[in-house]
């Protein structure tokens, strides 16, 4: 199953790669979960096949983007993608090169989990924003946080 979901895996980015909206919803779940990384006009969690497509879109009403991957690894039903992100903020036209990396879920041959995390300061500086400070309370509770996996 591992290889399959990696092809799965390849299969998407090149749908992404022509654009191809359909060819990368074939792929995806209808109770799919997107976690898209913090700090950035996209961050939050998407749900379902209209969640997944909104996520694609709101990042294309900002940037034009290109996703290159250096390396996918599986590891049971998950594939890691690391990479860089490549494109032009709409607004700015200001370049960027980030670098990425995408957490796959898959179940069934079907995509139900996305995690993407970037290099938010490199990405929040093309697109114009400030840095963002630290939070200010040294009071963490563990149990608040979203797991890494799903």
């Amino acid at each position: 199953m591992s290889q399959l979901n990696v092809d799965i895996i390849r299969s998407v980015y090149d749908a992404f790669d022509s654009q191809d909206m359909d060819g990368i919803l074939d792929h995806v779940d209808n109770d799919v979960q997107v976690f898209a990384t913090e700090g950035l006009p996209w961050s939050g969690t998407y749900s379902g096949t209209d969640g997944f497509e909104e996520f694609l879109r709101t990042v294309e009403e900002a940037v034009r983007l290109t996703i290159e991957t250096d390396e996918l690894i599986e590891s049971g039903e998950s594939v890691a993608q690391i990479g860089r992100s490549l494109g032009q903020v709409h607004i700015t036209g200001t370049h960027f090169n980030t670098r990425e990396i995408h957490i796959w879920g898959l179940r069934a041959g079907k995509v139900v989990s996305f995690q993407n995390y970037a290099d938010t300061r490199t990405q929040r500086a093309a697109l114009g924003l400030p840095d963002r400070e630290p939070p200010l309370s040294d009071d963490t509770d563990d149990r608040n946080r979203e797991p890494f996996w799903s």
